[in-house]
């Protein structure tokens, strides 16, 4: 099958629909531990993009070796509404938080 990152295809977001047990255990362990290598490049990565997208704030185009950078405004709507209101129309729903950390030895 393709390997792709949706639902329906064959990859790691339904795997568990075949695995189970011992199977389903170490393919959850090898994603925990790619998942771990993965991790500082990722916060690099978000660092770096923040960096350069606040850099290029406001420009229009740039190009710089094989690189082009554009920007452009668009609409941003916000509703402000007084404090009763924000309650009156507030919904809250609970959501299931998944924290995930390595045990240290």
């Amino acid at each position: 099958m393709k390997e792709t990152f949706g639902r329906r295809e064959n990859n790691f977001f339904n795997f568990g629909r075949r695995a189970s047990g011992a199977g389903l255990c170490k393919i959850l362990l090898e994603l925990l531990r790619r998942r771990e290598e993965l991790a500082p490049l990722a916060k690099e990565f978000s660092i770096l993009d923040k960096t350069l997208k606040d850099y290029f704030c406001g420009v229009e185009y740039f190009r710089i070796g094989p690189y082009q950078i554009r920007g452009f405004l668009c609409n941003n709507k916000t509703v402000y509404l007084p404090k009763k209101l924000q309650d009156k129309y507030t919904k809250t729903s609970k959501v299931w938080v998944v924290d995930i950390n390595k045990i240290k030895k």
